[in-house]
């Protein structure tokens, strides 16, 4: 496992983590929020025995990505850089929460050498229409509202409901994992506790080491309508859902894409694509 650095426009780092097979079908990893290329790690072993490649970057102003006011175009932009870069004609895309909107946007935006994606632990839009509309506060509503009318002052606003967990950076690893372990239910906790706890910790820490301006700009990206069309994905598509997450989004996904395959797993939570890796190549259809 290794670190490379992409120069991309206006001279802006991409710190890409490599895991997995030397060679083989490549997966592009897109992070969730707050978190970074460093999920892969808990993917290096299953996928180096399916002579898997896996890819992650740092949005901008996550880890070891230079800050910059990131779009889902540029991220696509940027999954496309990171797949020259290592000779790949084809690839998947896979992503984890927040990252599941970016793996979207490159199957509606530049579909051309994608082979199939996968999304684990849902996203959607927050939109005073949506049925999670009400779970925000009144400053991330007033956030939401500003997208793209004053993208600063959103960025501020929506990330006032995220500064307990900057304050967490304070602690110990043993006491930054269980304040990250009490945001998820059963299921995840026992992944946690089980094997998957170091790499959420380490990942975590990386992804706010510049401070929280890649987060912010995250959450304005996301949170607003998408500008792309997700009825247009022709792409396969398989959507991972754990019935213990407590963020039902992930089945709103497979509703709006047509054709996709829902896997619904009663026993696992939001982290349902690490947990179940070996299916999600199955259902991305490579690997051996």
């Amino acid at each position: 496992m290794t670190d490379i650095d992409l120069k991309r426009d206006g001279g802006r780092t991409l710190r890409v983590h490599t895991a997995g097979a030397d060679a083989g079908p490549l997966i592009v990893y897109l992070h969730g929020s707050p978190s970074s290329r460093l999920d892969i790690v808990g993917l290096d072993g299953r996928s180096r025995a399916r002579g898997v490649r896996v890819v992650a970057f740092d949005r901008p102003g996550y880890g070891g990505s230079s800050f910059a006011r990131f779009t889902f175009a540029s991220v696509v932009d940027d999954v496309y850089a990171v797949a020259d870069h290592v000779d790949a004609e084809t690839f998947a895309v896979a992503g984890q929460s927040s990252g599941a909107p970016h793996a979207l946007a490159v199957a509606a935006l530049r579909p051309e050498r994608l082979t199939a994606v996968a999304t684990g632990g849902g996203a959607a839009t927050f939109v005073p229409d949506a049925p999670w509309w009400d779970s925000l506060t009144e400053g991330e509503q007033r956030g939401v509202a500003l997208i793209g009318v004053d993208d600063v002052e959103a960025e501020r606003l929506l990330a006032e409901a995220d500064l307990p967990s900057m304050a967490a950076l304070e602690l110990g690893d043993g006491a930054f994992l269980s304040y990250w372990r009490s945001q998820f239910g059963p299921a995840d906790q026992r992944f946690l506790d089980d094997q998957f706890g170091p790499v959420l910790v380490a990942s975590v820490r990386e992804a706010l080491r510049q401070g929280q301006a890649g987060w912010a700009r995250d959450n304005v990206v996301r949170m607003g309508r998408w500008p792309f069309d997700l009825g247009k994905i022709r792409c396969p598509t398989t959507v991972w859902f754990g019935e213990q997450d407590s963020w039902q989004a992930g089945k709103w996904v497979a509703d709006q894409v047509p054709n996709s395959a829902l896997h619904v797993l009663p026993d696992r939570g939001h982290l349902v694509l690490f947990e179940e890796w070996d299916r999600v190549l199955d259902g991305l259809g490579i690997g051996s």
